[in-house]
């Protein structure tokens, strides 16, 4: 039996959580706290070369649509593709790539960790499917370059500007931070 300290339960967390608590094998604590926003304690040259080594990409479950594919993970809708209306907004070009990988997956490869016995690796990871943005997106017709400066600007210029869709948002509240979190999103997923 492994005792496993949880900081901040959110939806992956509370997926992660649920994995480990269903091998009935291992003590969980849950640790909370107000969050700092302090960033000091990891000096800046590691938070550099750990920014560089890591690319954001999505869980396959934010772009499920209406269908509930976790327990805690919700669907955002908030798409970068339209396959439907063949368009689709990137940051930057068509060469960037990104990693797309299932939560379930994820949970499966934290559950085997913990698991294991052996010595951890000094370097190690997780990485789902990785591919080009021209990959997923080579269904669709109209295909929308966004320029960096823009986004960084919180400007999208396209005709079909995705929405967010999430529970925990009102109708009032979806509009004023949709485009900010596509920018942002957009921008964290490539380099």
């Amino acid at each position: 039996m492994v005792k496993i300290a949880v900081a901040g339960p959110g939806h992956v967390a509370s997926e992660i959580i649920d994995g480990l608590f269903a091998t009935g094998r291992h003590e969980i604590v849950i640790l909370s706290r107000q969050a700092s926003h302090r960033d000091r304690s990891i000096p800046r040259q590691i938070r550099k070369y750990l920014a560089d080594k890591s690319k954001d990409g999505k869980f396959l479950n934010y772009i499920a649509g209406s269908r509930q594919t976790a327990k805690h993970l919700r669907s955002t809708n908030l798409l970068y593709v339209d396959h439907g209306n063949g368009t689709a907004v990137v940051a930057g070009n068509m060469t960037e790539k990104y990693s797309l990988t299932a939560i379930a997956d994820l949970v499966n490869i934290v559950v085997k960790a913990v698991e294991d016995e052996g010595e951890w690796p000094k370097i190690g990871g997780i990485n789902g499917n990785t591919l080009f943005f021209a990959d997923e997106t080579a269904i669709g017709e109209e295909i929308k370059e966004m320029d960096r400066e823009d986004l960084k600007a919180g400007v999208i210029k396209t005709s079909w500007p995705p929405g967010l869709d999430h529970f925990s948002l009102s109708e009032a509240e979806k509009e004023p931070i949709s485009r900010p979190i596509l920018c942002g999103m957009l921008l964290n997923m490539t380099s």
